[in-house]
């Protein structure tokens, strides 16, 4: 568990920011929650109709193999956006 530390002149009461700082993280995280959910929604459609293996669909989107479907664009952003997000709810929970 981390420590949040204010330091500096506040008009606030220190522990009143720290307070709400937490409860500021902690509604980021119910909302990454959520937001990952939906993608993984996505990502399974994804899975099912083309490719269960990520890694082998990223491989073959990289190198052109697949076209220009927007279908496939669509999947790569949400690949990126998952892993984006995962590494922010990491972080937010530590911090708590």
């Amino acid at each position: 568990m981390s420590k949040i530390n204010i330091i500096g002149k506040t008009t606030h009461p220190k522990d009143q920011i720290t307070k709400g700082i937490l409860n500021i993280i902690k509604g980021r995280l119910m909302v990454i929650k959520e937001e990952l959910a939906s993608i993984e929604k996505d990502l399974t459609q994804f899975r099912e109709k083309c490719s269960p293996n990520d890694e082998d669909f990223l491989q073959k989107f990289n190198s052109g193999e697949l076209g220009d479907n927007e279908d496939f664009f669509v999947w790569e952003g949400s690949l990126r956006l998952y892993e984006k997000l995962k590494v922010e709810e990491n972080m937010l929970r530590e911090a708590l």
